[in-house]
């Protein structure tokens, strides 16, 4: 009686984490962020309609957002297996990521349990050390600078993020992007450190994320 009780209850377990896995899939491919261009040729991502003269841009698809196949940009050229070239897509920082990204909040050094959040993310750093993107579900928007850090694959962020529907998440980010050509993804570190007021207790916000081109 009491190992079937038990498969029983491995069996409700099991069902209702195959439900919690079949909503985050059906959730996430709710995302989508527009590329938009004004008059001027400058580049952002939103998660409403884009306006002004260029308003007609294709929509950046985030649904894929935790699918680990990488997908290759138009820009980037096809491997020549023959002559063991290497993909140049993951050999330097510069041009646009997407991927899942993950949100932790402590305050003074104890975790929020209640912040943490993975969504989709999509972020570009130009060739001009701009950085523009979008994280849809929480609302924010990613605004700052880029620079090369120690090797083309490597750069460092300092950004912004703003318009996050949780306030916590809207504040300045420092940290790095590193692209591996072996794995063929790149990984986001970013943190933030903000004073609580008025219990002046320091709050870390931190970002992670695995992306792909």
């Amino acid at each position: 009686m009491a190992m079937d009780h038990r498969r029983g209850e491995h069996k409700k377990w099991a069902t209702r984490i195959a439900a919690i896995l079949c909503a985050v899939v059906a959730t996430s491919s709710s995302f989508a962020a527009n590329k938009c261009i004004d008059a001027k040729g400058k580049v952002t991502y939103q998660d409403i309609a884009c306006e002004g003269p260029i308003a007609a841009q294709k929509p950046v698809d985030t649904s894929d957002a935790f699918n680990t196949k990488p997908s290759r940009p138009a820009s980037v050229p096809p491997v020549d297996s023959r002559s063991g070239s290497v993909d140049k897509a993951y050999a330097n920082a510069h041009g646009a990521w997407r991927g899942p990204a993950q949100f932790q909040v402590t305050v003074g050094g104890v975790r929020d349990g209640a912040a943490q959040t993975v969504t989709p993310m999509v972020i570009e750093l130009k060739q001009s050390g701009e950085v523009v993107g979008v994280i849809p579900a929480p609302g924010c928007t990613i605004s700052g600078l880029a620079t090369q850090f120690v090797a083309e694959y490597m750069a460092s962020i300092d950004i912004s993020l703003k318009g996050c529907r949780d306030d916590r998440f809207n504040t300045r980010f420092t940290g790095y992007l590193t692209a591996t050509k072996a794995s063929k993804e790149a990984k986001l570190n970013l943190n933030g450190l903000t004073m609580k007021l008025p219990t002046r207790q320091l709050q870390q916000t931190s970002l992670e994320a695995v992306l792909k081109r």
